[in-house]
């Protein structure tokens, strides 16, 4: 057990803590291969799963009263408990103009992907690899999709037609399958070119473990290595329940909550686990693999719940992983925990980080979404929200960016947080956010991805569900960009209510505990989508789209035509290279010129009348053999800039 002292720091306003009464254990264990699966190999066996999650039990009626308490709570009137000056939220600001962002929808989904049963929530998850082979799971099935060929990967006789169950993932039928499956998760690593696949397994902790699997080719076709792990590592009376997962350049990290047996999850938590392993091992298929455990993590002698990793914007980098946590039931709050894995797992010296901050704008406890059927007397009833937890956060250098359900303040209606901390790795961190809200419309479950072509633009997409009494619940999104943000730009318009049978009798329906969102690797700038809209038979539908930022210029150059402000980015680079540079200007004839080191121009693309002001342009590394470089550009035959860059 480790515990760490209190320092405080007051920067501008901002209270900002350094390890502030943190403690944790830290455990190692080791788990075996259990199987390796190859999909399109199940010939018509169909393995049977419950379609939808546990009922809330004793939860439901003490967060039916937090939903009364929440209704009644007056949150246009000063703010309580909030360590601010601030009383009153900020409107959005916008940028007024639409971004390029619909394209690429997967309309096979439509017939290839059938919502055929009532599970709910759909917990909607997407993976999506450079050469457009795509992933996407719902509670409790897998489908794939292969962009360039128009056509499903999976493909067999029997029922489910181009899906597959989680049982029949994992094997159900040879006695080492799973129990009642749900809570799926995707992820494509864009180092490694491989998939990693997945979803807790049974309620209790008796048979409580997830399944873990690890894609042996870039080809979800291929055999994928599976492992599990334990749901019930204290050997108590518990089980793991609402998985994240984000990976480094070498590990996978993996967060789960533990619930007590029998109670619900909003009372019976019992504190947030972070397991740490190595991904090499996992892609080879290796016998076993050993894990770090991070448990008993607590803040001032409380659990911190609900550790969400945050991955790194342009991908895979470094050795450190972030996770974020908030006071998620809280009718209002502004309280943020950020804590950092300092390594490897084998390093020795690799610790656990707390950072304690205060936003400038609060959070709170949402209420439901409202639907037609919606009764406007009864706060339980609608679309539910489950609380105001983070949902979505990516790093790009030393600023991470974080989104979450919350209360609109000034609406007391369903919106969305969209917040920032900078300067991640120094003493002089700011936390900021406000809440995203339309005063016609409730959303939730929101995520995010970044939309810069390096890491000088301070750009994203947030993506997130939304529904009213006149509108059916349907998929948006808007485009931020250095704290001002687009119009709402509606990505799928519902074409019915959602309503699906209820859970135990609970005059609510299950919206989602998630959306899935992930970087488009061989197009950066671009995100994908996995978002939920009513279909007409009330069930909720699956829709995939492919959203892109219509900025391509990189921001906060202060470009000149000066040598020394030409942006080569990355330098040395591996893959894309960007070339940035300002013209003072209109050019009638411009030259890209790249030579080796011995002059010889090894490639040349010729522009005319090109204006003045900011310019990008974008080259492939797989143009270029490995070794030095002159990127000079000319204005007919007078040199305007010329610098070194190297091809490793």
């Amino acid at each position: 057990m480790r515990v760490f002292t209190v320092l405080y720091f007051f920067v501008g306003g901002c209270v900002f803590s350094i390890a502030q009464n943190l403690s944790y254990s830290k455990h190692h264990y080791s788990i075996k291969k259990r199987s390796t699966q190859t999909l399109n190999a199940f010939g018509d066996t169909l393995s049977l799963s419950r379609p939808q999650e546990m009922p809330m039990l004793d939860g439901a009626h003490k967060y039916s009263a937090l939903k009364k308490k929440q209704a009644k709570t007056n949150t246009t009137s000063s703010l309580k408990n909030y360590n601010s000056s601030v009383s009153q939220e900020l409107p959005s600001p916008q940028i007024h103009t639409q971004f390029d962002a619909l394209g690429d929808y997967v309309s096979a989904l439509d017939t290839a992907y059938p919502i055929t049963t009532s599970s709910q929530p759909l917990d909607n998850t997407i993976a999506v690899s450079k050469d457009g082979l795509l992933l996407s799971a719902i509670n409790t099935k897998i489908f794939g999709y292969d962009l360039f060929a128009d056509s499903s990967l999976f493909s067999w006789v029997g029922l489910g037609g181009n899906t597959y169950s989680f049982g029949q993932f994992s094997s159900i039928n040879n006695g080492s399958g799973t129990a009642f499956p749900f809570d799926p998760k995707l992820l494509y690593d864009s180092n490694h070119d491989r998939f990693i696949f997945c979803f807790i397994s049974g309620r209790d902790s008796a048979d409580s473990k997830t399944v873990m699997a690890f894609s042996s080719s870039n080809d979800p076709r291929d055999p994928w290595y599976l492992y599990d792990i334990d749901g019930n590592p204290r050997n108590l009376n518990q089980w793991s329940d609402y998985p994240a997962i984000s990976i480094s350049e070498n590990e996978l990290f993996y967060t789960v909550n533990l619930i007590i047996d029998g109670v619900s999850w909003q009372e019976g938590f019992d504190g947030s686990l972070i397991w740490q392993m190595n991904l090499d091992s996992a892609y080879a298929g290796a016998d076993s693999i050993n894990l770090t455990l991070w448990d008993d993590i607590k803040h001032n002698n409380t659990y911190i719940r609900n550790l969400h990793p945050v991955t790194s914007g342009m991908g895979p980098e470094g050795d450190n992983m972030f996770f974020l946590s908030n006071r998620n039931f809280d009718m209002q709050n502004d309280t943020v925990f950020m804590l950092e894995i300092t390594g490897q797992a084998t390093d020795q010296s690799t610790e656990l980080l707390l950072s304690v901050g205060k936003l400038d704008q609060p959070y709170g406890f949402p209420p439901n979404a409202k639907q037609a059927d919606t009764d406007s007397l009864d706060p339980t009833t609608g679309l539910q929200t489950n609380d105001s937890r983070f949902l979505g956060a990516i790093r790009v250098e030393d600023t991470i960016q974080f989104v979450g359900n919350s209360v609109s303040f000034s609406t007391n209606r369903a919106g969305i947080y969209h917040g920032k901390i900078t300067d991640i790795y120094g003493i002089n961190s700011t936390f900021t956010g406000r809440v995203l809200s339309v005063d016609t419309l409730d959303f939730g479950y929101p995520n995010i991805g970044f939309t810069g072509k390096n890491t000088l633009e301070n750009q994203a997409i947030i993506s997130f569900e939304y529904s009213s009494v006149n509108r059916f619940a349907g998929t948006a999104a808007y485009y931020t960009k250095d704290d001002l943000y687009s119009d709402l730009l509606t990505i799928r318009e519902g074409e019915n209510i959602i309503d699906n049978p209820p859970l135990n009798n609970d005059p609510y329906e299950r919206w989602g505990d998630y959306t899935g969102m992930q970087a488009a690797y061989d197009q950066m700038g671009s995100v994908w989508v996995c978002g939920a809209f009513g279909l007409p038979n009330k069930r909720a539908g699956i829709h995939i789209a492919k959203l892109t930022s219509s900025d391509s210029i990189a921001v906060g150059l202060n470009l000149s035509t000066q040598d020394h402000t030409l942006k080569l980015f990355p330098n040395p680079f591996k893959d894309d290279l960007y070339i940035s540079f300002n013209l003072q200007e209109t050019t009638p004839h411009l030259s890209i010129q790249v030579s080796d080191i011995s002059g010889k121009i090894t490639y040349q693309k010729n522009y005319k009348d090109v204006e003045k002001g900011a310019h990008e342009i974008l080259l492939n590394a797989a143009f270029f053999s490995a070794n030095n470089y002159i990127i000079t550009i000319k204005n007919s035959d007078q040199i305007l800039f010329s610098k070194k860059i190297i091809r490793p």
